[in-house]
C-alpha cells in the first residue's frame, strides 16, 4: 500500500510541476525532491502544496524544491520511473560513499598548520 501511495505522490507531483516534459533534472536529498525545470511558469505551488504527502515547497537556486521528509527517497524513486529519469545518487548517500579525509593529528602537522598560515599571508 506504501508504494501505491509513494506512486499517487509522484503522479501528482509530476503533474502540478508542469508535466514530465518540463523537468530538466530531478534529485533528492535526506527530506527534498529537487527540481530544475525548464519553465517554473508551468509549476503550480498551490497544486504542490495540495498534495497530502507534500510538507512545503521552496524556490532556491533555480530549483523547486518539495519537502517530503523521511519517505522522499521513496517518491523519488516512483518520480523517476514515472517520467524515465536517470537516477541521482542522493546527496546521503554520497556522503557516505566519500572516503574520510580526516588526517591524523600530530605534533607535526599542527605547527605546519601554525606555521602555513602566516608564511601564506606573506607570499
Amino acid at each position: 500500500m506504501a508504494t501505491t501511495n509513494n506512486a499517487q505522490t509522484a503522479t501528482e507531483i509530476l503533474k502540478a510541476i508542469g508535466g514530465q516534459e518540463n523537468v530538466t533534472t530531478v534529485a533528492h536529498c535526506m527530506t527534498r525532491l529537487r527540481f530544475v525545470l525548464k519553465d517554473e511558469g508551468l509549476s503550480s505551488d498551490t497544486a504542490l502544496e495540495a498534495i497530502p504527502a507534500v510538507i512545503k515547497v521552496i524556490h532556491a537556486g533555480g530549483q523547486v524544491q518539495i519537502v517530503i521528509g523521511a519517505t522522499v527517497d521513496k517518491v523519488y524513486d516512483e518520480v523517476c520511473k514515472l517520467g524515465k529519469f536517470e537516477t541521482q545518487t542522493s546527496l546521503k548517500q554520497e556522503l557516505a560513499d566519500e572516503p574520510s579525509k580526516k588526517e591524523k593529528l600530530t605534533p607535526k602537522g599542527i605547527g605546519n598548520a601554525i606555521m602555513g598560515g602566516p608564511s601564506e599571508n606573506f607570499v
